[in-house]
């Protein structure tokens, strides 16, 4: 949806620019700034198109500004779901111990963890670890009556 927008907006913006061409090819207007000692003197074009390519620097600057702390969190959310493939066929598999392990690192490094939390308590309470269990269920219970539910339902189970 927002490469839509951007694409109406272009377009928008282009055909604008062909209503106005004509108008600023008999008179591109004037603009003078005086700042003190300073003063610019240019037309109204330059001066649009100048504050144009200072709005893309300064997008530009933020977009690397942010870039590193994105790739980190795109590279712990792939070892989370490394880490949940690894929990979930440990538990098919039985292998109760690892399946907690894995499930509780997957769940710890992602927002989203009840499905995490509750895969892992069922992972604790097959090795009979009722502590565990219980902690594993008091995470999963984060908010919301369908999580309640679900957190009820396996702690029933």
């Amino acid at each position: 949806m927002k490469r839509s927008f951007l694409l109406i907006f272009l377009l928008a913006l282009l055909l604008a620019a062909a209503w106005l061409a004509p108008a600023f090819k008999t008179d591109p207007g004037h603009v003078l700034i005086n700042f003190g000692d300073w003063t610019v003197e240019t037309s109204v074009l330059v001066l649009a198109t100048a504050f144009l390519v200072l709005w893309l620097l300064v997008q530009l600057v933020a977009w690397l500004w942010r870039m590193p702390v994105t790739a980190a969190r795109r590279m712990q959310e792939q070892k989370a779901y490394k880490q949940l493939e690894k929990g979930l066929l440990a538990l098919t598999e039985g292998d109760w111990g690892a399946a907690e392990k894995a499930l509780e690192k997957s769940a710890s490094t992602q927002g989203k963890a009840t499905a995490h939390y509750l895969a892992a308590a069922h992972a604790a309470d097959s090795q009979d670890k009722s502590e565990k269990r219980e902690y594993c269920l008091e995470q999963a219970d984060s908010g919301g009556s369908k999580k309640r539910f679900l957190v009820e339902l396996t702690r029933a189970r």
